[in-house]
């Protein structure tokens, strides 16, 4: 069965991840 996307968050897209990664590295030096 298909499953919405909503209930695969491990199926984010590498550049939401990286995203993701430089806004936290960019708080941490903050």
């Amino acid at each position: 069965r298909i499953v919405p996307e909503e209930k695969m968050p491990r199926q984010i897209p590498i550049g939401q991840k990286l995203l993701k990664a430089e806004d936290a590295a960019k708080s941490g030096h903050s």
